[in-house]
């Protein structure tokens, strides 16, 4: 499942994912509407959680948080880790730091959502446990994004990777078509083992 970023763009994604299809995982996009101000951010988290519930029904799911959308799929992650197989952040900040998109208050009167989600995941970064780590892939733009910093991005003892552009549309775009391969690589190795 994908979760776009500030813009909810529906459609980009999906066509970002097109090649996910062609391996074998499909893709499922749920915007998460960051500019409702008539909903909190726990009530869009559980209803994200209980469509992941209704997926998973039909096999393993992962989520691929892009831009904005990266702290609420690694929140939705460890709400419920015996659901979620994997969670992947896609150049998308999971603390606040001093960028265009992750100052704290900038951030607030922007989208009211994004500043919740990431207070929240930036709270239980300090409750990862188990190995959780090791199913969560961070994915940042080598040579720099302009709205983001590195340190806001990267989780330790996660899998993270920089892929080798520059700013922050560029490096998303990428990391879902040309890179997609590491994605999907990460998503393959992480669902559950059919019992026999």
């Amino acid at each position: 499942m994908i979760i776009p970023g500030l813009g909810d763009n529906s459609r980009i994604m999906s066509l970002s994912s097109a090649r996910w299809e062609k391996e074998g995982i499909a893709s499922y996009v749920h915007p998460i509407q960051w500019y409702d101000r008539d909903t909190t951010f726990e009530e869009k988290l559980d209803n994200l959680l209980n469509l992941v519930r209704d997926l998973s029904r039909s096999g393993p799911v992962s989520l691929a948080g892009v831009s904005a959308g990266a702290s609420t799929a690694l929140n939705a992650f460890l709400r419920e880790p015996d659901l979620i197989s994997s969670c992947i952040c896609i150049c998308g900040p999971v603390r606040f730091g001093d960028g265009k998109l992750c100052e704290r208050e900038r951030m607030k009167k922007r989208s009211p959502l994004f500043a919740q989600s990431v207070e929240m995941s930036e709270e239980n970064i300090g409750k990862l446990h188990n190995g959780l780590e090791s199913r969560i892939l961070t994915i940042f733009p080598k040579f720099g994004d302009e709205l983001i910093q590195r340190h806001t991005v990267k989780i330790s003892g996660a899998k993270n990777i920089e892929i080798p552009v520059i700013g922050h549309r560029t490096g998303v775009l990428f990391a879902m078509t040309l890179w997609s391969k590491e994605i999907l690589g990460f998503i393959k190795n992480h669902e559950p083992i059919a019992e026999i």
